[in-house]
Order: structure tokens, then sequence, then C-alpha cells
């Protein structure tokens, strides 16, 4: 009677194995376009058997474990370009914050600062003339100067992850020479 017990107890195991190795099958065709899914395949292992005398027991197979089938150089790739691209985005982030700080709704950092660069050029033309070196002086003008101190806080306020000068109605922290040019083209725009 041992041996049917025997023969029994391996069909019985042979068909779990089978119904483990189905279920990973499916669930592999049920994935098949999920992505980031990998393929899981059955492991396999023979179980030993036992002879003794004309009695043998054990024997059959056992389903060890279900496993994922992975690419590690793959997965390595994917770590890597992830990275990049997380990088990428924060890159991408601060350049869109700093263009919209040099957006300007009225005249332009660009233009006083070739105006500027123009009288300096005057200036070292013609270094006696006072016009020449009125001309340096009033460069870049009120508006200028306040339009440049905004610009530096703004990015300032960017590279410290603060709210930039312009959202703000004040800055406590200006230095001196910025809270003048400031008064003074609020002073310039009122005439």
């Amino acid at each position: 009677m041992g041996g049917l017990n025997t023969s029994l107890l391996i069909g019985l195991q042979a068909l779990e194995v089978n119904q483990g190795a189905l279920d990973a099958t499916s669930n592999n065709i049920a994935n098949v376009n999920t992505p980031g899914y990998t393929r899981e395949e059955a492991q396999l292992s023979e179980n030993q058997q036992y002879v003794s005398g004309n009695n043998v027991t054990g024997g059959g197979v056992s389903l060890n474990a279900i496993q994922s089938i992975r690419d590690e150089l793959l997965n390595l790739q994917i770590q890597q370009q992830t990275s990049l691209q997380n990088s990428a985005d924060a890159q991408s982030s601060s350049l869109q914050q700093i263009q919209t700080a040099f957006t300007t709704t009225g005249g332009d950092i660009a233009s006083e600062l070739t105006a500027f660069s123009s009288s300096l050029a005057q200036l070292s033309a013609s270094p006696t003339s006072t016009a020449a070196q009125q001309g340096v002086i009033a460069r870049p003008g009120p508006r200028g100067r306040l339009q440049l101190h905004r610009k530096r806080a703004d990015l300032g306020a960017i590279a410290s992850g603060r709210s930039s000068h312009t959202d703000r109605c004040t800055d406590q922290h200006a230095h001196p020479a910025d809270r003048a040019a400031e008064r003074s083209a609020r002073a310039g725009a009122g005439r």
C-alpha cells in the first residue's frame, strides 16, 4: 500500500507544481502590456527519492518559487536615465524661474546695459568731456538701477528658494544704495 500512497502523493505534488507554473504563465500573459512588468518563471526542483529494500518513498517535483526575470544591465540603465531625467527636470524648472525673472513689462535690462556701455565708450573716447561724464553717471537711470536691483534680488531669491523681490512689497534687507535707487525711480516715474 505504501507504493500506491507514494505514487498518489507524487501525482498530487506534480499537479500543484503545474498549477503554480500555469499561474505564473497566466500572470505573464495578463501583464504583457503593463509598463515595467517583468515576466515570471516557476523555479522547480526534484525531490529526493529514498529506497529502502523494496519500498520507494519521496521523489517527484516541488515548486520552490516564482521568480521575476530581470536584466540587471537594463535595470541599471533605467536607474541612470531616471536620475538624469530628474536632474534635467530640476534644471528646467530653475531656468524657467530665471527666464520669468527677466521677462519685463517695461524697458528691459538689455537696453539699459547697452546704453550704459555706449556711454562708457563715449567717455573713453573723450575722458575730459563733461557731457560724457554725466552720461556715465546718469546710466543706468533710476528705472534701470531699480530693475537691476530687482533682478539681482529675484536671482538671489531663486537661488535660495525664497519668494522673489518683485513678489514682495518691501525689501527691508536691501542695501541703502538700492533703496535710494528705488526711491529715485519711483520719484522719476511720478514725473
